[in-house]
Formats: structure tokens, sequence, C-alpha cells
């Protein structure tokens, strides 16, 4: 997803890597320790549900109006990239 993130950046995309397994301090201690162009920012499982996520892994892309435009969820993490890339590529066609 980082590249994705470098990739879009320009096109008014922001990436964000959700963390809501952690406590605080462990969340803190990982996302800085990481050499990525993603933001980090730590939620509480259930604040996901409005998002229409279900199950862990999942990426989402929510619009500037917090409307979610497409979810991903575990079973078809497997090509994720390029199945963002197809959603993204659409909605920014829009």
């Amino acid at each position: 997803m980082s590249g994705i993130a470098g990739e879009y950046r320009g096109k008014g995309v922001e990436v964000l890597a959700v963390n809501v397994w952690e406590d605080e301090g462990t969340f803190r201690a990982f996302a800085g320790s990481r050499g990525s162009e993603l933001r980090w920012v730590r939620a509480e499982e259930d604040s996901l549900a409005p998002y229409g996520i279900r199950s862990l892994p999942a990426q989402a892309i929510v619009d500037r109006d917090g409307t979610v435009r497409w979810t991903s969820g575990l079973s078809s993490l497997f090509g994720t990239d390029r199945a963002v890339r197809r959603a993204l590529d659409r909605i920014l066609g829009e």
C-alpha cells in the first residue's frame, strides 16, 4: 500500500494504515519505526463498522465526503494492490 500512497498522493489521495489491535504504546513504537509513505493512525475496532469493514485485515476507499466507495476484506487480499488501483482509477475518473 505504500507504493499506492506515493503513486496517488499527487491526485489528492491519502493512504492511512489503521491499527486496532495494539495498545497505544506498542502502536506508537511500531508506527514510529516504519519508514513508510503511509500515515499511521490508531482506532478502536468498533469504529470501523461504519466504513463497511467487518473483518481484518481489510481495505476501504473513503471519499472526501466520508462516503465509503470501495472495501476489500481478508478473502480478497491477494492481488489487492491491483484491485485498489482499479478502484481508485475508477473513482478518480468520475
